[in-house]
């Protein structure tokens, strides 16, 4: 894939710097991009926590590290960025991914948890194999290389979070929690 020099891109991810979050796969990907992208590409980490300085030393020089910073500030960061870089495998629900998609950022996260049943594949973002820095490079390499699918999936990811409403999440739970007692009542009745 070729990419202009003219064309600069903004990743960004927001959240706890933590082994759970499993972050030094930013490192990974970052430093493993095709040079002619990864040339044009400025990374803003934010956030912090216990795997900050690792992250810091393993990171090529095109990383900003905000450290924490207050709500208002994150969402601007996020509004202005190309794409929204999400590694994390433990996300009971990843409230910062849906918050991205309102900002009309696509999504690149990792095919695990609750994120994956918010992003929409081809649709608002991308999901790739957890833990496999090949998977997260080959789909920040296809969306950054398709300017009119890339304004496609920030205008669904809007129109996707729009549409998203607490009530329903909760009645979502709601529901899997019965069917759950359901089911284990099933299995008590005596036979």
């Amino acid at each position: 894939m070729k990419y202009s020099i003219k064309e600069r891109f903004i990743l960004t991810y927001a959240g706890r710097l933590a082994p759970e979050k499993n972050v030094e796969l930013l490192a990974e990907i970052a430093n493993n991009l095709p040079t002619a992208l990864q040339d044009n590409i400025h990374w803003i980490i934010i956030g912090d926590g216990p795997s900050k300085m690792s992250l810091q030393q393993k990171c090529n020089q095109n990383v900003t590290f905000t450290g924490f910073l207050p709500q208002r500030e994150v969402a601007k960061l996020i509004a202005v960025s190309d794409l929204f870089v999400f590694p994390s495998e433990t996300e009971t629900f990843g409230n910062v991914v849906l918050e991205a998609l309102a900002a009309g950022t696509p999504v690149v996260a990792a095919r695990a948890g609750g994120v994956q049943d918010i992003i929409q594949q081809d649709f608002t973002g991308w999901l790739c194999e957890a833990n496999n820095s090949t998977s997260f490079i080959q789909a920040i390499e296809s969306i950054l290389g398709n300017v009119e699918w890339r304004h496609q999936l920030a205008e669904n990811a809007i129109r996707y979070a729009q549409k998203q409403r607490w009530e329903d999440r909760f009645n979502d739970l709601s529901e899997a929690y019965q069917a759950i007692i359901d089911e284990i009542k099933k299995q008590q009745k005596p036979a």
